[in-house]
């Protein structure tokens, strides 16, 4: 799947920057997770004390045990625009 196209980036931030949108869990041929919102556009969650604090070693369990084609709610924190890729992070409850 593609990563996010320089025209797309605009539309992304004006958009959906900052909210909370369903991504669909796809896992490589290596076995890494992948994140794809809206089915194309490849985000990255980071899992670090920032974003998740005393429960960033919860989180990273739950991302590893995800299916394929599953579909959980993160929020877009950003775009990296260097690397053309969503920065997520998963809405855990």
């Amino acid at each position: 799947m593609p990563a996010i196209e320089i025209g797309e980036v605009i539309t992304l931030r004006k958009f959906r920057l900052g909210t909370t949108q369903p991504v669909q869990v796809i896992i490589d041929e290596n076995g890494y997770h992948q994140f794809y919102l809206l089915g194309k556009h490849l985000g990255k969650v980071p899992f670090t004390k920032e974003h998740y604090g005393t429960l960033r070693k919860q989180v990273k369990k739950f991302a590893h045990n995800l299916k394929e084609g599953q579909i959980v709610e993160c929020k877009v924190l950003g775009i990296n625009r260097k690397k053309h890729w969503l920065i997520l992070k998963l809405q855990i409850t």
